[in-house]
């Protein structure tokens, strides 16, 4: 770690060198780590599984999770290699390549060894680099490996970008684990749109989808997600006006193109948080119009669909954020709108309605005038009032009557009566006949 914070690269330290560079974190130079090279499997099992069980034994093994079954393994923690016979300089000054005489070793290290007698240092991750393909980062993500870092410029042999994946050993590693890839996602999703503008869509959504293996540690940076007011500041009135012309098919796509590159970043980066979600498609448009700023005819290349099946998504995906838009500055609405309790001590409490002069006035002289009244009460409950409405003959005259006895402080108050009138028509017809009369 001291000699990469003064500048000096150590042979065979590829893997540390370059995050170190790259995060600018002298720690991780002081991390144990191994770096897998090269999986070499026979042509006639290729894509059998082969590779996938090799690599889950090995991280198995640098985990301490391969557990020897003998009673005496303390004596085959560690196999003894013989030392090779090393030529002085003097000695290969003088040799002849055509006097030399070829024989057999006697000592010869082993190729294979048992894994119960070899004694391993604690590491704290596995890392690989190779040649990017899609098919290889499918490879490497299947085996919950991590994507840190991926190289500018093409390699000149290969011509492929050279690709960096880590995976924690330990539990404890995934917590720098998953700082140095939301690092990496958020490089990521802006470099998109220079020299990985020739990447495929499917590559570029695995490289930006967020891997399994840190899905534990995904809900702990809550403070990714944008707010409400951050939201609305984000995106003006006349954003929303226009977006909603849109998903109302009234105005052409040109006029929102120019929000594409920041409802991209903010999706990638997981800012809306689990307010909306879209489609593997709309992911895909989203992305290559975004972030890669292809064309429509390009796409269309690209993900081989006609160019109205990719307008419909993208019209569908602009209806998302529209909705999703509309309710925040709703909700931030309703929240500006409630008052507050101001106590008489002077401190406000958040959340207490607080009911205006007037309210209270009003309640106030709803319950001077409800004092006194109950006497004016219709007296019976539901059930009398039923017996007497099917039982009394006089129902027809207009007017029913039911007895009720009240005892109150007053005993010299006589027995109220209730009385409804059940056909104000008759009698109001009634009465408009002898006015005509007289």
């Amino acid at each position: 770690a001291a000699s990469m914070s003064r500048g000096h690269r150590a042979a065979g330290d590829l893997i540390p060198w370059t995050l170190t560079q790259q995060f600018q974190d002298a720690q991780f130079a002081a991390l144990r780590g191994a770096r897998i090279v090269r999986i070499a499997t026979h042509p006639d099992v290729t894509s059998m599984g082969y590779g996938s069980r090799a690599l889950q034994l090995l991280v198995q093994f640098f985990r301490g999770d391969l557990t020897a079954l003998r009673e005496s393994n303390q004596e085959l923690l560690r196999v003894e290699q013989p030392q090779m016979a090393k030529i002085s300089r003097k000695q290969h000054e003088t040799d002849d390549l055509l006097k030399e005489e070829i024989n057999l070793r006697e000592e010869i290290p082993p190729l294979l060894c048992r894994t119960d007698q070899l004694q391993h240092d604690k590491l704290d991750y596995l890392g690989t680099s190779y040649g990017l393909t899609q098919r290889l980062h499918a490879f490497w993500a299947k085996q919950k490996f991590v994507p840190l870092y991926i190289r500018l410029t093409k390699n000149e042999l290969t011509g492929e970008h050279t690709c960096i994946m880590l995976r924690a050993l330990h539990e404890s590693g995934r917590e720098w684990l998953h700082l140095y890839y939301e690092d990496f996602q958020k490089r990521m999703v802006y470099l998109l749109a220079y020299t990985f503008r020739s990447f495929e869509p499917g590559l570029a959504l695995s490289l930006l989808e967020y891997p399994d293996e840190l899905s534990n540690t995904k809900d702990k940076n809550i403070q990714r997600m944008l707010s409400r007011k951050q939201l609305n500041e984000l995106f003006t009135a006349y954003d929303l006006r226009r977006l909603e012309s849109y998903a109302k098919n009234l105005v052409d796509y040109h006029v929102v193109m120019d929000l594409l590159p920041i409802v991209a970043v903010n999706h990638f980066t997981g800012a809306f948080g689990d307010r909306w979600s879209l489609s593997a498609a709309q992911s895909a448009i989203l992305m290559a119009l975004g972030l890669q700023h292809v064309t429509l005819d390009e796409l269309e290349v690209t993900l081989q669909i006609p160019s109205n099946q990719i307008l419909a998504l993208f019209n569908k995906l602009m209806r998302k954020l529209a909705k999703l838009l509309r309710e925040s500055r709703e909700e931030e609405l309703l929240e500006n709108d409630k008052p507050t309790l101001l106590k008489s001590n002077g401190e406000v409490k958040d959340g207490d309605v607080v009911e205006s002069e007037e309210e209270e006035k009003v309640k106030n002289i709803e319950k001077s005038v409800g004092k006194g009244m109950e006497k004016y009460a219709i007296q019976g409950s539901d059930a009398e009032w039923k017996h007497v409405l099917e039982t009394q003959q006089d129902v027809t005259k207009g007017m029913v009557a039911i007895g009720h006895k009240q005892r109150t402080a007053n005993k010299s108050e006589p027995d109220s009566t209730a009385a409804i009138d059940v056909n104000p028509s008759v009698k109001t017809s009634k009465s408009k006949k002898r006015k005509s009369m007289k």
